[in-house]
C-alpha cells in the first residue's frame, strides 16, 4: 500500500488513483476501499482530510476533483495512459469510450509493465 504522493505538493499517487478511476481501471466502489485501507495505515496528523471524504463517495466521477481540492498530477505518457486503459480490459471492466484500438491498448500494456506493477502497489486487494 502507498501513502505517499497524496498531497498537492506530491500528488503522484492521487493522480494514478483519479486516472485509474477516470480509466474504469477501477470502480467506485474499488476508490471506496483504497480510501479505507489508505486512511488504515496513516498516522492521524499526516492524513489528507480528502480520504475521509472519498471513504463514501458514491457520486459522479467529475465531482472527485472537489472533494480532493486540486488537480492531481500522475505523470505519464499518452502510452501509460493507454496502459491503464489495458488493465481496465484485462479486469473485464466496461471501457465506455475506447481511447484507441484493442490491439493498441493492449500493446502498450505490455510495453509499459510498470503501470501494472504501480496499480498492484496501489491497489493490492485488488486480484486479477
Amino acid at each position: 500500500m502507498v501513502t505517499t504522493g497524496l498531497t498537492k505538493e506530491d500528488s503522484e499517487t492521487i493522480g494514478f488513483v483519479v486516472a485509474s478511476l477516470f480509466s474504469s481501471a477501477i470502480d467506485t466502489g474499488e476508490l471506496r476501499e483504497w480510501a479505507v485501507l489508505t486512511v488504515g495505515e496513516m498516522d492521524v496528523s499526516e492524513m489528507p482530510g480528502y480520504l475521509l471524504d472519498l471513504m463514501e463517495f458514491d457520486g459522479p466521477l467529475s465531482s472527485v476533483y472537489r472533494i480532493v481540492g486540486f488537480d492531481p498530477v500522475w505523470n505519464r505518457s499518452d502510452d501509460e495512459d493507454l496502459a491503464l486503459t489495458g488493465l481496465a480490459i484485462k479486469r473485464n471492466k466496461k471501457i465506455y469510450d475506447m481511447p484507441a484500438s484493442p490491439d493498441a491498448i493492449q500493446q502498450s500494456l505490455s510495453e509499459n509493465h510498470e503501470v501494472e506493477e504501480m496499480f498492484r502497489r496501489i491497489f493490492p486487494f485488488i486480484n486479477f
